[in-house]
């Protein structure tokens, strides 16, 4: 509980998102992967990784999330497949992430675990040449009460992590569900009434055919077109 109200805020939650990507490695962590699965904690990381603007914290929330589907579908099956429009959504997102450079590794950009390479400026600051980016500057939904996490390096190093390892995971735990998701992504949210985390709604904040197209181009490409 006390890293859930400290994720609340920007200024420490790309230190306590590095920590819990190393907690969560721990061989310890199994035995209470089933606390976290529940936990308003998760669904703040998620948050997160919809609407905070840090790729660096991106990226590791990312991995952090790949390592956990596995664990979550032994450990806390019924709880991992609440949060499964939610996890689809992380993807849709990333996948509509605007273009321009190659995807990042998936990897933790943060050797040592401490912010110094990518991360440039103050947690929490805004990167005011990344202010037009429409699809990363969506406005947070105000029932959420979130402080968005800003870019704080240089452009050069914003471009999404991939998702491929995610995509992977996903496919595999829930391939059936995926597919419907990839077929409507908008309609699959509205049908099952996931809050938006944007002041638009899901239509508007999503691209359908952006989605279909990076799926079957890209990452689908090793298991043949849906």
């Amino acid at each position: 509980m006390q890293i859930f109200h400290c994720f609340a805020s920007p200024s420490s939650r790309l230190q306590l998102i590095d920590l819990l990507n190393r907690y969560t490695t721990e061989p310890l962590f199994e035995q209470h992967a089933s606390v976290l699965a529940s936990h308003p904690l998760m669904s703040s990381i998620l948050t997160s990784l919809l609407v905070d603007n840090s790729t660096t914290a991106c990226a590791i929330s990312l991995t952090m999330l790949t390592k956990l589907l596995p664990i979550f579908a032994v450990k806390a099956c019924p709880a991992l497949k609440h949060l499964l429009p939610l996890l689809f959504a992380v993807l849709a997102h990333i996948l509509c992430w605007p273009e321009g450079t190659p995807p990042t590794s998936t990897h933790s950009p943060l050797p040592g675990g401490t912010a110094s390479d990518e991360e440039h400026g103050t947690i929490g600051g805004e990167n005011p040449g990344q202010a037009t980016d429409a699809k990363r500057t969506l406005d947070a939904n105000l029932d959420l009460q979130w402080e968005r996490l800003e870019l704080t390096f240089d452009s050069t190093a914003t471009s999404a992590p991939s998702p491929e390892r995610y995509f992977t995971f996903l496919y595999f735990l829930f391939p059936c569900n995926l597919i419907a998701f990839l077929r409507d992504p908008v309609g699959y949210l509205a049908e099952r009434k996931v809050e938006r985390p944007y002041a638009v709604d899901w239509e508007d904040a999503l691209d359908n055919e952006q989605i279909k197209t990076k799926s079957e181009v890209g990452i689908l490409v090793e298991y043949g077109s849906i």
